[in-house]
């Protein structure tokens, strides 16, 4: 255990299927059904997720998580082949990389982020 690491985090989504579907393409996540609408999910490091079916998501841009990504480019294109949104084009942040910032089909929004190589 890693104290005070990221233990958990859950998505809220009116269709479990379709916002499956949308990260399951998206960036590859493997999905377990756990309860009545609920699926449980792990990011590649080890963290778990969740999504949980709601009947109105109300959207807002805090908290904000970012995803590591090798490249950008092929994360802005899916996301609108898979029906979600560019909220913002890539944006450089000196010394550390650059990042987009994304919205699920439900609005959700989440940003993509890709460190610079020896970066801080």
């Amino acid at each position: 255990m890693v104290e005070h690491d990221l233990y958990h985090f859950e998505w809220v989504c009116t269709d479990l299927e379709t916002t499956r579907k949308f990260f399951e393409k998206l960036f590859g996540w493997e999905f377990t059904p756990w309860a009545d609408n609920y699926m449980l999910f792990q990011t590649p490091s080890g963290n778990s997720g969740a999504l949980s079916q709601v009947d109105e998501v109300e959207p807002s841009i805090h908290p904000l998580l970012y995803f590591q990504v090798a490249e950008l480019e092929p994360y802005l294109e899916k996301v609108r082949e898979l029906g979600g949104e560019v909220v913002s084009d890539v944006q450089d942040v000196p010394e550390l990389g650059s990042f987009a910032i994304l919205q699920d089909p439900d609005g959700s929004f989440f940003g993509v982020f890709k460190p610079l190589e020896g970066g801080k």
